[in-house]
């Protein structure tokens, strides 16, 4: 026979009646079903009646049969979840993102902004699922709506009365958390089997416990996500600056522009014009183009500057002739770079000159240990007093 709701709430409030009876030392139980009063009460069953102090104790009791089941079955609260796993999968990825700019594993120096952001966006989307699986079955996200009800209120004692046949056993987990839950919070439970029998399955707590502060609140939550928006932020604008404003090295340049140079067509030595021809020709063949102007001042000329540091001049022009002792020809700049440090270490003097200073050649660039000497002599002298260096020193004539 299954009980209805209706049935639960008398029978529960006869047993009710019976176990508080003992307690009273003066008066009358006051009784009442389906209750809706002061201080936002909204229960089943109502009881109550006056202590010796004067005060007025008051119990109430939420019914559930068969057809009502779903208000102690417990749901999933999933906007919690969502957020708590939002949390955690954001300061997963912000501890990421701080880990990659200490210990660079993906740089965006290097990679650029596209390859770190795929990165912080997998980080985020894995630790956001694997959250997620790994926490919806914990009980922090399990809700019962009929005890949601009770922490709306405050009575001195609450209890629960529901049908056997809304669980499938004591094995039932709906049941399990329905009686833990109950016993968290020192609330009454009681079990009606199909006969109608009554079995008192947990006494309510004689001590309040503060439900009200057990009522799920998301201010916390919605900080952490506030907090780890900004860290990420943070991070990534100071990454991103750092790579759009990157220093290099007088080096590092050299090369870099090496690298968008080569990228680029060489323009030809001569234009075909469709054009009509015109006399006398339109241009002064004996001005000097702009361009030429600017290519004259290009560094053909790398240096050591007092201070220590790589310095690049363009070719001087002088008709006298100038020696020089040859260490070796190299085919970049980064190349005659890397020498020319070498030798500083050593403290020893040195500088390249680009084959377009002295000859019609173009690319490469004659090394050279000491300074330009102005005669052979002083340069065999240089020769002499440089006998140590790694390379062999040849004497060389230029003439610019």
């Amino acid at each position: 026979m299954n009980l209805t709701e209706a049935e639960l709430v008398q029978l529960g409030l006869r047993i009710l009646k019976d176990y508080y009876r003992s307690r009273l030392s003066t008066g009358n139980l006051q009784i009442s079903s389906d209750v809706k009063g002061a201080g936002g009460i909204k229960a089943d069953g109502f009881i109550t009646y006056e202590r010796r102090d004067g005060s007025w104790f008051t119990a109430t009791l939420e019914a559930s049969a068969v057809e009502t089941r779903h208000e102690i079955r417990y749901i999933r609260r999933k906007a919690q979840l969502l957020l708590d796993t939002l949390v955690v999968s954001l300061w997963i990825t912000a501890a990421a993102g701080a880990y990659n700019m200490v210990h660079p594993i993906v740089p965006m120096l290097v990679h650029g902004p596209l390859l770190p952001l795929v990165l912080l966006l997998s980080t985020f989307t894995g630790s956001f699922f694997l959250f997620k699986l790994l926490a919806s079955g914990w009980q922090r996200y399990r809700e019962i709506p009929a005890l949601e009800q009770f922490k709306r209120y405050y009575a001195d004692e609450q209890w629960v009365i529901a049908a056997e046949q809304v669980f499938q056993g004591h094995a039932d987990p709906f049941y399990l958390e329905l009686k833990r839950q109950c016993l968290l919070y020192g609330i009454g439970l009681i079990l009606v089997n199909a006969e109608g029998n009554a079995h008192t399955q947990l006494s309510p707590s004689r001590e309040y416990i503060p439900q009200q502060q057990a009522r799920y609140r998301p201010f916390k939550q919605l900080l952490g996500i506030a907090a780890a928006f900004v860290l990420i932020g943070a991070l990534w604008y100071r990454e991103y600056e750092r790579w759009r404003y990157r220093e290099l090295s007088p080096k590092d340049y050299a090369e870099d522009v090496q690298q968008q140079v080569k990228k680029y067509p060489r323009d030809p030595d001569t234009y075909w014009l469709d054009t009509p021809f015109f006399r006398p020709e339109p241009y002064d063949r004996n001005a000097v183009s702009y361009l030429e102007e600017w290519a004259a001042e290009l560094p053909n000329v790398v240096g050591l500057a007092e201070s220590g540091g790589i310095i690049f001049s363009p070719c001087r022009q002088s008709e006298a002739p100038v020696y020089i002792l040859e260490a070796g020809v190299f085919s970049s700049l980064s190349a005659v770079i890397e020498r020319i440090e070498a030798y500083q270490l050593l403290g020893i003097a040195s500088g390249a000159l680009r084959r377009d200073c002295y000859q019609q050649l173009t690319g490469n660039y004659l090394f050279y240990v000491g300074e330009q000497y102005p005669t052979a002599d002083a340069a065999n002298t240089a020769k002499r007093q440089l006998s140590g260096v790694p390379d062999s020193l040849v004497v060389r004539s230029l003439k610019f």
